[in-house]
């Protein structure tokens, strides 16, 4: 994808627009079409990770990883944007396409800039609610940058828990070398 900084590359009916949903149509398919969560991170210059966001796909419109990944990089293109442009110069060309609308979408989005890689555990055997306590659980045990919503967790933690922040940490580590390079990576407990 060619670097382009003016308006029409943020719509999805420009040939940019229409490129940048192909490619986050393909990148997404590599996710599993489970419940699950997925962590939003980079590496710093030492190679230490960063937790930026955690979200959860088990319930609702989004029920797996797979399409819950693809609609957060659609609608939040912003957040890629912003190491190439300013939050100013951004909201401006939000103000173009949207007018009022989405300012509170575009600034929450702008929090997940830095973000190179998207991990995810996808476990198909969970319920609802268990998907709801773990990702509480694991909001304060990670504490990821850009999660506003805290949840207040069960008062013991969810034994599964363990489980996701183990095959996270290891994803994590199989990476620290080429922290650089924007990728994914994929683990299922099924």
């Amino acid at each position: 994808m060619r670097l382009h900084s003016g308006p029409e590359a943020f719509g999805g009916r420009s040939s940019l627009g229409r490129e940048y949903s192909r490619l986050v149509t393909q990148a997404a398919q590599a996710a599993d079409r489970s419940q699950g969560f997925y962590l939003w991170g980079a590496y710093n210059h030492r190679g230490f990770w960063t937790n930026i966001y955690l979200g959860q796909a088990g319930f609702g419109k989004t029920a797996h990883l797979q399409e819950r990944i693809r609609k957060e990089l659609s609608s939040e293109r912003c957040a890629l944007w912003r190491l190439v442009l300013g939050e100013k110069e951004l909201m401006g060309v939000r103000a173009q396409h949207h007018g009022s609308r989405f300012v509170r979408n575009w600034l929450r989005s702008f929090q997940k800039a830095g973000a190179t890689y998207i991990i995810w555990v996808a476990d198909p055997e969970l319920s609802n609610r268990d998907v709801q306590n773990i990702e509480s659980d694991l909001i304060e045990l990670l504490n990821p940058s850009a999660n506003f919503k805290r949840p207040v967790p069960p008062t013991s933690l969810q034994q599964h828990t363990h489980m996701v922040v183990g095959h996270f940490r290891r994803l994590i580590h199989s990476e620290r070398e080429r922290r650089y390079h924007i990728g994914h990576l994929a683990v299922s407990t099924g």
